[in-house]
Parts: C-alpha cells; sequence; structure tokens
C-alpha cells in the first residue's frame, strides 16, 4: 500500500470497520465508549489516535487487540523521528517540555500572574504559606520563576530528600557562612534556626518545594519530625526574619495534617493551585512563542486550550507537545500539522519515551528499565511518585553512562551533579510502558528499594560490619537478591558481605560453644549426680506452677467475652495481665480485643435505617462517609473528628486512599474530590436515572460504575472512566448485571435476576485499558450474597463466601480471562458477610461473631489472629486496614437508633497495651486479681 505510514495505519482501521460490516459509527462508539467523531477522526489518518482511542476502535470492530497494540507503539516510535529528541534544544527554546520552570526561566513564565501577585501579597502579610496543587499543576515553575524572582531578599529554595536536615544545613551554612556540621549538629540538637538567622543581613524566604518528599523519601520519623520544628519555629520566633514557603502535592494533605503543630500552622496558610483558565492558558502558550519571534497558527492555539482547558495535571505534558511542535516548526510558525505530528498531548511524550527505548540495544533497555523503576518511589495508599538517587546507587559503567546521557537528552531525566530523577512525574502516567512495569512485582521492588537503602548504609559507614543485613531480613532479601537481575554491583557485593558474615559469626558461636560444652561437661555430670534429687523436686515444682498458671489464664480468656460486655475496664486489665504472664498469639489476640472494646467512637446518626449505601470506609480505615445527611469523618489518633456535614443523600461510595467520593441524590451522582476533607470539591455531576443498584468506585478512584436500564434489559451496569478531571466519559454497560466487587482493572459482576441472593453467574470483566471486555467466568460455588466479595491489592485475588457448603473460597486473577481457585478456608457456621483483604491477609467476619485474619499465603493455616467482636453494639458492617497493617477498623451499626460505633483493633502487642494504660480507668485491685489470678504474685500491669 503506497502512503505515509500514518496513512495505512488509517487505511487499515477503515478495511478493519468494513470487515466488520460497516456498522455506523453510532454503533461503534456505543461498543467502544468514545464519541463517534473521535472514532471517525481515527481513521481520517489526520493525526495518530491515542493508544486507547485505537484499542477501543479495534475491540469495537472485533479485531486483534495485541497486534495493533504493538502496531500503534511501532508507528509511534517512527513518527517520533521525524525530529531528533534533542533537536535544536537549546537555549532559545521557548517551552521547557517536562522540566519545571527554574529562576533561570522566568522570561519564558506566563499565564500564572494572578496566582503569584497572590502569593507575594500573601507572604507580605504573614510567614509561613502552604502551597497545594495536584502533580502538573504547575507548583514548583509557580515558586521557583514566579515567587522568587519577585522577592528582594535572600533566597533558599530546595526539595527535603531522603535527609531534609542535612538539605536544610546545607542551605542555611550557605546563607550563613557558618560550617555545614555546625549547622546540622545545632538543628540535631535544638531543632531552631534562631542563631542561623538572627544575623542574617535581610530577611530570608525558605522555599521547601516538593514537601512530599518528606513523606516518600525520609523513612527516619524523628528527622521528619524535627525537620517539621525547625521550619515553623523559625516563622514563629520574633528574633528570626523568616519566611517559609511549602510546595505540596495535594495528595500529601492528609500526610501533612497528621503533625499536630503542622496542621494548626495550615489552617489560615494555604494557596491551591487549580487548572488555569483559558485566558492563563492562552498566555502560557502565545507569550513565549511570540518572545521567541515565532507566531502559532490559531487552529493550533485553539486545540491546545480545548484540550487543556480545566486539567490541573495536564501543564507538563502540555509543555512536552508544545516543545514537540516547537522542534517540528515552519519557519517560525508552529502549525497544526507539527502538533498532529507528535501525537497530541495525550501521546506526545508516551511517544517521545518509547521512540528512546526503542532506540536502545536489548542490554541498554534492561537497563533503562531499571533506571525508571529505581527512579519511582511507590505509593502506599497514594500515587507513585518520582525518587531522587544517587549516581553512586547505580553501576558505573560506560553502558550506564550511555543510557544516562541519552535519556537526560530527551529531557526524560534529569541529572544534577551526582544525582538522577524523573524530570517530572507526568511520565509514570503518560508512559504505558513504565505503568507495566510499576505494576509487575510491586512487593519486589519494595524489597529492592529497601536493599539498596540499606547498601548506602553500609557505604556511608564505610561498610561498618554492624550495618551489615543479618537475621530473617537477610533471608528474605537474600532470597529475592538470587533471582533478581537489576542489582548494582555494590548492592551484590552487600548481600553477598552479609550472608558470608552471618556464616562466618554462625560458625564461631558453634565452635564457641562446642568448647564451652567441652569445658563444663564434668561439671555438670557432678552437678548432677549431686543434686539429682534436689533439682528434680524444683523442676516437678515449676511445671506444676507453670501448668496451674496456664490453667488460669485459659479460664480468663474463657470469660473474656462476657467480661468484655459487663466490665470493659477490668476486662482491659487482666488481658494485658495475663499477656505479660504468657506472651503468646493467643493471649495477644485477647489483649487486642480488650483494647478494642475499651475504646470506641459512636457517631450519632439520623433516624433512618442503616443500609449498605449508607456509609462507605476507606479501604486505610481513615475516611468514613455516611448519607442522612452527608457527613465526612477522618481517622486521627484513634479518634473520629467531623471534617464535613452537608445535605441528606441516599448513597455514598470512597476509593482507597479516601481521596475521591461519588455520592447519589435522586437520579443524580457527583464525584468529590477529598483531599482536603473539610473542604470537599464537587468535580463532576452525572445523571444516571431513577434505576435500583449500587454505585461503586474503583480502589484508585478512577472507574466508577452506577446502576441503568436498557430496551434489553431491566437491570444493567455503566462503566464511568472518571480520571480525566474535566468530566466523566463512560467506557461501557453491562446487560443484566450489577457489579459486586472492583479492583483497579477488573470487575465482578453477577449476571441474571437480581435479588437479595445472587443465584447466577460470577462474571470478571476488564478495564485496564480504558475500554470494557468480558473476561473469565467464576465456576457456580452456591449462594452468593450482595456483600461477601472483595478484591486484594498487590497480586489481585478474589475472595467469594459461599453458603453451599459454609467456606470461603480465594481466586488468583492476575489473569482474569482465566480466573484460577488457589484455596478455600471452611467456615464452621454461615459465611462471612463482611470481608476485606490486603496484599497478603484476609480479615473476615465467621458465623461465630468473631473476626478472622487469615494468611491468604498459606490458606491452611491457623488464623493470624483471631478476634472478639462487642456483638452487643450491632451488626459489624465494615471492616478496613490501617496503613502497614498496624490495625484493623470495623464499623458497626446500632439499632434502633441506627448510630454507628468505629473500633479499632491494634495488632501489635505494644500499641495494644498502650491503649489499655491510656484508658482513665483505675488499675486491677488486689481483689479482682486474686478472684482471678489465684496463687499468682499480684502486680499493676500498667507498671
Amino acid at each position: 500500500m503506497n502512503g505515509s505510514p500514518l496513512a495505512e495505519f488509517a487505511a487499515d482501521l477503515r478495511h478493519l470497520r468494513e470487515q466488520a460490516g460497516s456498522p455506523p459509527y453510532r454503533e461503534l462508539a456505543q461498543r467502544a465508549g468514545f464519541a463517534p467523531s473521535t472514532l471517525s477522526d481515527a481513521a481520517g489518518g489526520r493525526r495518530l489516535p491515542s493508544l486507547k482511542v485505537t484499542l477501543g476502535y479495534v475491540q469495537a470492530c472485533g479485531g486483534d487487540t495485541d497486534s495493533w497494540e504493538q502496531r500503534w507503539h511501532a508507528l509511534a516510535a517512527d513518527l517520533s523521528t521525524v525530529a531528533s529528541p534533542d533537536e535544536d534544544d537549546g537555549a532559545d527554546a521557548p517551552f521547557m517540555g517536562l522540566r519545571a520552570y527554574n529562576t533561570a526561566d522566568a522570561e519564558w513564565f506566563f499565564g500564572r500572574e494572578r496566582l503569584v501577585d497572590d502569593l507575594v501579597g500573601r507572604l507580605q502579610r504573614q510567614r509561613f504559606l502552604a502551597v497545594f496543587g495536584l502533580s502538573g499543576a504547575g507548583k514548583s515553575s509557580i515558586l521557583r520563576a514566579g515567587l522568587i524572582p519577585r522577592l528582594t531578599g535572600p533566597v533558599a529554595a530546595f526539595t527535603p530528600g531522603a535527609h531534609p536536615l542535612d538539605a536544610l544545613a546545607g542551605q542555611l551554612a550557605a546563607l550563613s557562612g557558618s560550617a555545614e556540621a555546625d549547622v546540622r549538629a545545632e538543628l540535631t540538637a535544638t531543632g531552631a534556626l534562631r542563631w542561623l538567622l538572627a544575623h542574617a543581613d535581610a530577611e530570608v524566604v525558605l522555599v521547601v518545594d516538593q514537601f512530599e518528599e518528606l513523606f516518600t523519601l525520609c523513612h527516619d520519623e524523628s528527622e521528619r519530625a524535627q525537620f517539621i520544628k525547625a521550619l515553623l519555629t523559625a516563622t514563629t520566633d520574633p528574633v528570626t526574619r523568616c519566611r517559609v514557603v511549602l510546595g505540596v502535592r495535594a495528595d500529601f494533605y492528609t500526610h501533612c495534617t497528621l503533625n499536630a503543630d503542622l496542621a494548626v500552622a495550615l489552617q489560615d496558610a494555604q494557596i491551591t493551585v487549580g487548572p488555569m483558565t483559558t485566558d492563563e492558558l492562552r498566555r502560557a502558550i502565545t507569550h513565549p512563542t511570540r518572545q521567541a519571534d515565532c507566531t502559532i497558527e490559531s487552529a493550533l492555539l485553539t486545540t491546545l486550550i480545548a484540550q487543556a482547558n480545566g486539567q490541573a495535571g495536564v501543564l507538563p505534558l502540555l509543555s512536552h507537545t508544545l516543545l514537540a511542535t516547537w522542534r517540528r516548526r515552519q519557519g517560525n510558525r508552529l502549525s497544526l500539522a507539527g502538533y498532529i505530528a507528535t501525537g497530541g498531548i495525550d501521546a506526545a511524550l508516551a511517544q517521545t519515551a518509547e521512540a528512546i527505548f526503542s532506540s536502545l540495544s536489548e542490554h541498554e533497555q534492561h537497563i533503562a528499565r531499571d533506571l525508571f523503576q529505581r527512579l519511582t518511589a511507590l505509593g502506599e495508599g497514594t500515587e507513585d511518585t518520582k525518587r531522587r538517587i544517587s549516581l553512586n546507587e547505580v553501576d558505573t559503567t560506560p553502558a550506564v553512562h550511555a543510557v544516562v546521557e541519552q535519556l537526560t537528552n530527551a529531557r526524560l531525566i534529569t541529572r544534577d551533579h551526582d544525582s538522577l530523577e524523573l524530570t517530572h512525574e507526568s511520565l509514570i502516567k503518560a508512559w504505558p510502558r513504565l505503568t507495566r512495569w510499576l505494576a509487575t512485582d510491586r512487593e519486589g521492588q519494595r524489597l529492592h528499594r529497601e536493599l539498596t537503602n540499606a547498601t548506602t548504609t553500609w557505604e556511608q559507614h564505610d561498610r561498618d560490619p554492624g550495618t551489615l543485613l543479618r537475621g530473617t531480613r537477610l533471608a528474605l532479601l537474600h532470597d529475592w537478591a538470587t533471582n533478581s537481575r537489576n542489582l548494582s554491583a555494590a548492592e551484590r557485593i552487600f548481600v553477598d558481605t552479609s550472608a558470608a558474615t552471618e556464616e562466618r559469626e554462625r560458625a564461631a558461636k558453634t565452635r564457641r560453644t562446642r568448647r564451652r560444652r567441652q569445658l563444663t561437661s564434668l561439671f555438670v555430670i557432678v552437678v548432677l549426680l549431686a543434686g539429682g534429687a534436689i533439682f528434680y523436686a524444683i523442676s516437678a515444682e515449676k511445671v506444676a506452677t507453670q501448668q496451674r498458671t496456664t490453667a488460669q489464664i485459659l479460664q480468663v480468656i474463657k470469660d473474656m467475652p462476657e467480661l468484655n460486655r459487663t466490665n470493659p475496664a477490668l476486662a482491659a486489665q487482666l488481658s494485658l495481665a495475663i499477656h505479660q504472664l504468657q506472651p503468646s498469639a493467643v493471649t495477644n489476640d485477647v489483649l487486642t480485643s480488650a483494647a478494642a472494646a475499651i475504646s470506641p467512637t459512636t457517631l450519632a446518626r439520623g433516624p433512618a435505617a442503616v443500609g449498605p449505601n449508607n456509609y462507605a470506609l476507606a479501604q486505610n480505615g481513615q475516611v468514613l462517609l455516611v448519607s442522612n445527611p452527608f457527613q465526612i469523618w477522618i481517622r486521627s489518633e484513634n479518634q473520629m473528628s467531623l471534617a464535613y456535614s452537608g445535605k441528606t443523600i441516599s448513597e455514598v461510595s470512597i476509593n482507597r486512599d479516601g481521596k475521591i467520593a461519588a455520592t447519589r441524590d435522586g437520579t443524580k451522582v457527583t464525584i468529590w474530590n477529598l483531599t482536603d476533607p473539610f473542604k470537599p470539591r464537587e468535580r463532576d455531576t452525572i445523571d444516571i436515572g431513577d434505576h435500583p443498584g449500587r454505585i461503586h468506585l474503583s480502589p484508585n478512584g478512577n472507574i466508577l460504575t452506577t446502576p441503568s436500564r436498557t430496551a434489553i434489559s431491566q437491570f444493567a451496569s455503566k462503566f464511568w472512566n472518571i480520571s480525566e478531571s474535566a468530566s466523566a466519559r463512560q467506557i461501557g454497560e453491562i446487560e443484566s448485571a450489577h457489579v459486586i466487587a472492583l479492583s483497579d482493572s477488573t470487575a465482578t459482576v453477577s449476571l441474571g435476576s437480581w435479588s437479595s441472593s445472587l443465584t447466577e453467574h460470577v462474571q470478571l470483566w476488564n478495564f485496564d485499558q480504558g475500554s470494557l471486555h468480558a473476561a473469565g467466568r467464576l465456576p457456580d460455588t452456591g449462594t452468593l450474597g450482595r456483600y461477601n466479595m472483595t478484591m486484594t491489592p498487590g497480586t489481585p485475588s478474589l475472595a467469594t463466601t459461599s453458603s453451599e457448603p459454609n467456606k470461603t473460597i480465594i481466586w488468583d486473577i492476575v489473569n482474569p480471562d482465566h480466573p484460577r481457585e488457589i484455596g478455600a478456608l471452611e467456615l464452621d457456621s454461615s459465611p462471612a458477610n463482611v470481608i476485606s483483604g490486603t496484599e497478603y491477609t484476609l480479615a473476615m467476619q465467621t458465623g461465630g461473631g468473631q473476626i478472622a485474619i487469615r494468611d491468604l499465603k498459606n490458606l491452611s493455616a491457623l488464623p493470624r489472629h483471631t478476634l472478639d467482636f462487642p456483638r452487643q453494639t450491632g451488626d459489624l458492617i465494615s471492616l478496613a486496614y490501617e496503613s502497614e497493617n498496624r490495625a484493623l477498623i470495623g464499623v458497626a451499626a446500632i439499632n434502633p437508633d441506627s448510630t454507628l460505633t468505629v473500633y479499632r483493633w491494634p495488632l501489635i502487642s505494644n500499641e495494644a497495651a498502650a491503649v489499655v494504660c491510656k484508658a482513665k480507668t483505675t488499675t486491677i485491685t488486689t481483689s479482682d486479681w486474686s478472684r482471678y489470678l489465684p496463687g499468682i504474685p499480684y502486680r499493676r500491669p500498667c507498671g
């Protein structure tokens, strides 16, 4: 076929439609989830459609999506070679690409004048400010190219990094002329900046950009607290002349509020960076172009503004596309044709990254993958973020340097002296290949980061043997490292040295033990012969005492459920006492249950009955939504606080980290941004009609499902893509189906009649490519309740409960096209109505009212925890894991007044003991001690 590759691509799309019977584009649009005009443009050949549109078109026509995806990537790489990635990439370029504008780029920075004016004015009136905004909203550019050039005094701009006190000390040492070591020592000793800043020639402004690194890169909580204290002290001490400005990613707002002093400081010191207005976008595009003595076609300007308008995170992609279009300029004119050649905002960055990656050799591609994974910090309840690394972390081979050079020239990564980082976090979302890498073996990547950090510590301490790995931690990392190809030479040496050192220490210990036994053997024989009778008597008495104590503890455990109901204070003290007497998994569970029973939080609600639609608990247990009226409760330090109360609604749903919510009021569904739970923001509204059924949000908050009705079926489920901040977009509809559970890429639905029990088939549907298509079907396992399925994060699993017979079945759905049963948990009574999962464990309420936490990696083992639930408070209606699996959060409904009670079961014994001792209850009396633990010497459990 003659013509350009793009024309051939479009022609083949049209041919594919002809093979499908030439259905109208309106019909294709219903199948693909895109507008008819979008699909028509895809086959027009004027520009390369996005990957999502291409796959939607192909799937709607019955084509092979895998082969078309490969073809799309090849064409994208081919189109990207129209201009070299670093061609004309000099000082005259009017756009920065992915790189944030810096102070030296102020002459090219336009569009945010009003916000910068507001910042300057606020900073003149107050000494502390925090600038919040989504990733890609332009916070760094506003601070560095907008605010800093407007300031007249000394300014220190920096990012916290993994060691924020070191970063701060370096800045203050430069300002004060002091030695950095002295500054660091002062910060560690006092946490104050007074002596450093009091003698400054003028008022100092500290600009802490990417403040979220304090939580993603710094793992030392004490250093984190000292850093925050130092900043706040500098803004409140009357002697210091210092002002502080923070640049913070919006999804880390809750992390900031967990520090009490910082939360207070933020009350009246916040500025939010939202999407650019139409006028601001026009200035940001036209002014730099004009300043570079270029013109821009009006059609291109209109297209850019239309695609970027209202999208806060699109600015780096817009800048990258403008830079790519500028490289393809015709004389001094930026044209729509040049923009189309880039692939547009959606594809330009992916095309650039894919073109560079495809140009590398197989060995270089392996190096590049390792680099990109090292440069990304995996999120824990938040989105993945970029991570700055030292060049010392990677091997100093010519091949590595060559790859770094190519990625730096393409502005995919940035090199600053001896460190590397992604030029912008937008690459994490925009490049499908990187997204897939990060989704694969996340636990392995976390282990790699732990090994990297341990290696760095070893090197920083001159390879001190005391910093080597040992014990269980060494065994875990050594097993993983044995099968990994991504270790640097330093990491490999560190692991091997740790293993060799532990083996030598074990051998030396064995030799010492053998010598000690040889020297004492005769003495032991003599002692045994001379004192055998005495030893036997003492041992027998010790065993008898231990048996009596164990019997008494078992009796206390048997009485504990009733004690928790009638006298929870005494139950808590007794549970702590028996755990101190005989620490074990059983007494730990008793202590955990008692700690939950004495520290519930009850939330007042209206008279309406509590149903599955009236509440939503985030999977991290930190945010709870209720209706009647619409309320947002947040959890902090074992307390629930009301953050927001609005009008009455009928239904609520929430995503994993509690940052996105959906509420239903009649025929309307509203999407909410809960980044600031005290000031929730309405993002979008969808008219879904008056249809029975529930709304569901996917854990990552990108997909919404709503009930529907069609001419064929009286009930159906619609799927909406709500990840784009502009407006929700329907991606598909399933006939005769109700959604039961969602993961980030897979939906579990029931097919057939709908009633209080589902007796029909259970089907999996996949939507990870932006369109909806059927996957595998589960075998019929008996009656399935509405609320007894859950998806687990990480390595995807699906847990279902069945009453025929009573059991919970675990399914491996890594490949949703072929779900595979990997085990079952037999239940002693009716199936659990409430279950919640993490990557490795499953928490479920048993028929007997207890909560069992089972190990998904060893289903045949006994429960990891068995916790009592205070059933007198009502039915348990929701469960969630607190961060790092430290505790289990449960919500119970109390009838008939319909109040809600929130419980926290601290799974770590030290935390449970702290809860018991913190409670304002009288310690166990000597009479109660004698009643329950007779013959055992009395002691106060809390000291």
